[in-house]
């Protein structure tokens, strides 16, 4: 897994989310987090099994 943060368009980071969301074999689960205002980029964070957060990407 790529652990260097950076940062997403909006849709880009959307897709990346659900792309790996729809993964049945991941237990894992992607949360994408824009800017609250809508004015910047939006990160990816990573959370395992038990709903723990584990990185932002």
């Amino acid at each position: 897994m790529n652990t260097i943060n950076r940062l997403f368009e909006k849709e880009e980071a959307q897709r990346i989310v659900d792309e790996l969301n729809s993964d049945p074999e991941d237990d894992w689960t992607y949360d994408a987090v824009h800017d609250p205002k809508g004015t910047g980029y939006s990160r990816i964070e990573v959370y395992n099994e038990d709903g723990e957060f584990v990185a932002t990407f």
